[in-house]
């Protein structure tokens, strides 16, 4: 129980530090509205040509973000309803007391291509705990020490932390026969997987695009021959708040003709040399390999078996089969533009039309809307399970204005003709948004309850978020990241570093680690007696212990941060 304490602590240690420097950065990016002492003015000396000019272009950006001095501050103020809710679930712990963390810091970029950050954690105003991390993106390490917790930093090396991670997937997967076949069958997969990926390829860049022209004329002449072509109707469509009147066209294809067009053309399909050449390659192949393997079909194919049981199954398809494939009819309609503003698909049975979809956009000066909705099949279905009217809509509704440079916008779910939930964009500033700047609200409705998000920024790379439900604030959470050519960070030195990957590494770091201490510390914060006594409850025994057997193996911290005896840091 003691030692799942320990390392309990230091997982969450090592996952409060790096949030409290991730979360402040990610607003880094943020453009800046003024130009900061010492910024570059020089402009981007040509378009990026292709994706890997794309990619490096991004990476040099990235790397300039990076490469600056930033001011980082990262604030949540909890309100007494919140600290109220927090209570309650809490079951006996009183926490009113919870009414602030903050942490301000400093971040700049390093040799390695990372990062490094140094900063304070605070409690209710009151200064907690030190951290300082540092990323190495060439070898992946991750370097971070809170001097409260241990003196000495650690070192988290990604690569070995996933093989780690890996090995002990399969140590425990292997106790068990199922476990055995489920890692060998994960193996296989990724083989399998990567293969695939690169067979596909290979076949897409075989593929012609004149072969794909004739493929499509071949084809189209008999759809051509068979298929009705209804007479142009004009007809005004509504998405959200916009009505239009459109010209649409439909294209017909019954049963009857649906089977006429696949007689004609199995023949033709048959011989198809687009069709021979995907099916006799290796994609294809062991695509159906991989299927007859996993539904555990005795024999596999080749490339030519593949195509010769294909030509098998065109000859089995007589009359009657072909009779039972369901027809279709197809309606779009074009606006005034000439822009696509509606679709819809239906399958024909005989008597019988199911609608599978509808689509319609419209689009009027600075407003927009979107309407998609899943058909008469599905919103039956969902009646049937939720309740509601078989008949109503079932989709979602997108709605957006751009008028007096603020975006507002919603997104609305039905199902079976009842509103599920709406999100809602309100008064978000554009011109704001283009500087770095965070203005304006987001709201979530589901039934009676509504949750808010409101924006606030006065200045860029800073916003202020106060989160509200069903009108009252429950909280505000303040974040910037401002940048600087002074930036002062603390270094880490990572010489002195031990490595941790997995349990027994973690173990050796916790175990000089000063746990009841950093603790105690929290009383400072505001935190009651009550709560401290029941986190160090046992501990400070275990510390003492590990205390009185550092003084005898020599393996102790000394007061520089250094450490004594052997570790197993990165030697540079």
């Amino acid at each position: 129980m003691k030692h799942r304490r320990r390392l309990f602590w230091a997982y969450a240690l090592a996952a409060v530090i790096a949030l409290s420097f991730v979360l402040p950065a990610a607003i880094a990016s943020q453009p800046d509205s003024e130009s900061q002492p010492g910024a570059s003015t020089e402009s981007t000396e040509e378009p990026a040509v292709g994706i890997e000019t794309e990619t490096e272009g991004i990476s040099q950006a990235i790397g300039q973000i990076l490469a600056r001095g930033y001011d980082l501050t990262f604030d949540i103020s909890l309100e007494e309803p919140m600290r109220e809710a927090i209570s309650s679930a809490a079951k006996g712990f009183d926490m009113s007391w919870a009414k602030e963390a903050a942490f301000t810091g400093t971040s700049s970029g390093n040799d390695d291509g990372g990062i490094d950050a140094s900063g304070t954690l605070s409690l209710n105003g009151a200064d907690l705990y030190d951290g300082r991390m540092s990323v190495d993106l060439n070898d992946l390490i991750i370097y971070l020490v809170c001097p409260q917790f241990r003196k000495t930093p650690f070192a988290v090396d990604l690569k070995k932390l996933a093989s780690a991670a890996q090995d002990a997937a399969v140590q425990t997967a292997g106790k068990s026969n199922a476990g055995k076949k489920a890692v060998k069958a994960a193996g296989n997969f990724k083989a399998s997987y990567v293969k695939l990926l690169q067979e596909g390829t290979d076949l897409v860049k075989d593929i012609q695009p004149k072969e794909l022209t004739a493929f499509s004329k071949r084809y189209a002449d008999v759809f051509n021959q068979y298929a009705e072509k209804g007479d142009h109707e004009k007809v005004t469509i509504t998405a959200g708040a916009l009505s239009e009147a459109i010209n649409t066209h439909t294209i017909t294809v019954d049963r009857d003709a649906m089977s006429k067009i696949l007689s004609a053309s199995r023949d033709s399909l048959s011989e198809d040399s687009l069709i021979q050449k995907v099916l006799r390659s290796d994609f294809a192949v062991d695509v159906a390999n991989t299927i007859m393997t996993s539904i555990k079909a005795d024999g596999l194919f080749d490339k030519e078996s593949l195509y010769k049981g294909y030509q098998g199954l065109l000859k089995k398809a007589d009359e009657g089969v072909l009779s039972k494939c369901p027809g279709f009819s197809l309606t779009y309609g074009m606006d005034g533009d000439g822009r696509l503003a509606s679709l819809d698909l239906s399958l024909l049975y005989t008597g019988v039309e199911v609608n599978l979809f509808s689509l319609k956009m419209l689009s009027r000066d600075t407003h927009a809307a979107i309407q998609f909705d899943l058909g008469t099949l599905v919103s039956a279905l969902a009646a049937s399970k939720f309740g509601g009217d078989a008949n109503g809509e079932t989709g979602i509704l997108l709605e957006a204005d751009t008028e007096e440079n603020q975006f507002n916008g919603t997104a609305s779910l039905t199902v079976a003709g009842q509103l599920l939930g709406q999100l809602e964009a309100k008064d978000f500033v554009i011109d704001d948004a283009e500087q770095g700047k965070l203005n304006g609200s987001l709201s979530l409705t589901a039934g009676e309850a509504v949750f808010e998000a409101v924006f606030s920024s006065q200045k860029a790379g800073a916003v202020k978020v106060t989160g509200r439900y069903n009108g009252t604030d429950y909280l505000t959470v303040s974040a910037s990241a401002e940048a600087t050519d002074h930036a002062k960070v603390k270094k880490i030195n990572r010489k002195k570093a031990m490595e941790v990957y997995d349990q027994s590494t973690w173990d050796a770091y916790i175990k000089d680690a000063k746990i009841t201490k950093m603790i105690r510390r929290l009383t400072s914060g505001g935190v009651p007696d009550s709560i401290i006594d029941s986190l160090t409850s046992g501990e400070a025994v275990t510390e003492k212990s590990r205390e009185n057997t550092v003084e005898h193996d020599g393996t102790g911290e000394l007061e520089n941060g250094e450490v004594g005896g052997a570790d197993i840091g990165h030697n540079e």
